[in-house]
């Protein structure tokens, strides 16, 4: 069922008995590509909301690795206040400092986010949809064996490809993973619809919210 979970680090430990000849990674490429999984997977019911402050420096900032889905960017650029502000006054500008940005106003390309402020250095509030976290910050695996050999494929995928451009295997070696991935992820999405159905609460809360 899903509502329980695994740690990444059991994902890991079988990657690591996986050898791929030149294959090399890290562990946090390892949690990026994590992500792109799940994110593949797309499963809205284990997502949970999330808070994180980026910082941007010439008008560019790295968003962070889980995030699935935006909800809203607020603006945390706040002009210095002068000495004869007021409390009240400094509260107001407060106020009118942290507005949502529009989507208009900065666009995100490849994990990164690039804004249209004024003050090209500064911070951002952003509020987003994550899979759920363990105590670390690391991705935790739905434990559901179609979600885990999902992963294992995408994450076994992900390094031959490397290894492939760097001529360090054959196409056939990096074809076969890819059909891998390519059987586990359609098995892993239709895997949803049987845990929903296996959780009568689950099931109930979903039908009167979709159908009634």
């Amino acid at each position: 069922m899903i509502g329980e979970y695994i740690s990444i680090n059991r994902i890991i430990e079988k990657i690591n008995r996986f050898k791929i000849p030149g294959g090399y990674w890290n562990i946090e490429e390892l949690k990026e590509w994590t992500y792109d999984a799940l994110s593949a997977i797309n499963d809205k019911t284990v997502r949970i909301g999330a808070t994180k402050i980026i910082e941007i420096i010439d008008n560019k900032g790295k968003i962070p690795a889980d995030v699935e889905a935006i909800q809203s960017i607020v603006n945390n650029a706040l002009k210095e206040s002068s000495s004869d502000y007021d409390k009240s006054r400094a509260t107001m500008h407060e106020v009118l400092s942290h507005i949502p940005l529009e989507e208009t106003t900065y666009i995100i390309v490849n994990g990164f986010i690039y804004t249209k402020l004024k003050e090209p250095k500064g911070s951002l509030t952003i509020y987003y949809y994550t899979v759920p976290l363990d105590e670390e910050g690391n991705p935790l695996i739905p434990d559901n064996r179609l979600y885990i050999s999902a992963i294992e494929a995408y994450l076994q995928y992900m390094i031959a490809k490397r290894a492939f451009m760097q001529g360090k295997i054959l196409h056939q070696q990096l074809q076969m993973l890819e059909q891998e991935w390519a059987f586990y992820l359609p098995a892993a999405i239709n895997s949803q619809k049987m845990d929903i159905m296996k959780d009568a609460k689950r099931f109930g809360r979903l039908h009167n919210k979709y159908i009634n």
